[in-house]
């Protein structure tokens, strides 16, 4: 449905020049659809004859070999690509290639987040944009530029006896992933 949706409405990417649909249903979307040349959702029996990896054109047959394999598509890595992932050149070749990285270049993690210390430093007093003086204990606390545990504010509305365990805080997912 939404496919169709995108075509009526006119969206870039779900018609073509004349403004008809580009995509008859999801399943010709799925195996058509590139993001980039050669790269679809779909990375299993790329290519016209379903021989290619991660890319390459669209194969017509994808779906089928999809559905013939119980809806899934396996890759082992090689030993030499299983670990120290963000700076191991092999696995970062691979990647490249896979389209999953536009350049075989190390990952660096950016662990310390320079605009949440500037929160802290603001409600420290510090800039010309201060937070409200009954906000500057939490923000101060909870703005930490490393990431840190700490119980979350639900908590204070269950009963914790009851209760004991909850889930990991987490960050925002592309704060882990350069």
């Amino acid at each position: 449905v939404l496919i169709e949706l995108g075509a009526r409405l006119g969206l870039p990417g779900f018609v073509d020049d004349d403004g008809s649909a580009k995509y008859r249903d999801y399943a010709d979307y799925i195996v058509n659809h590139q993001r980039t040349p050669g790269i679809g959702p779909l990375a299993g029996w790329r290519g016209k004859d379903g021989t290619l990896t991660g890319k390459g054109e669209a194969n017509p047959d994808q779906l089928q070999r999809y559905i013939d394999n119980g809806g899934f598509w396996h890759h082992d890595f090689a030993d030499d690509q299983r670990y120290y992932k963000m700076a191991n050149r092999s696995y970062l070749d691979f990647a490249e290639n896979m389209g999953f990285i536009p350049k075989a270049e190390p990952i660096v993690f950016q662990l310390y987040c320079e605009p949440i210390q500037r929160f802290r430093l603001a409600a420290r007093g510090h800039g010309r944009v201060l937070p409200p003086e009954t906000e500057r204990s939490r923000i101060e606390t909870y703005m930490d530029p490393l990431p840190f545990w700490y119980a979350p504010f639900e908590e204070a509305a269950v009963d914790t006896q009851i209760y004991p365990l909850h889930a990991l805080t987490q960050r925002p997912m592309h704060m882990y992933h350069s």
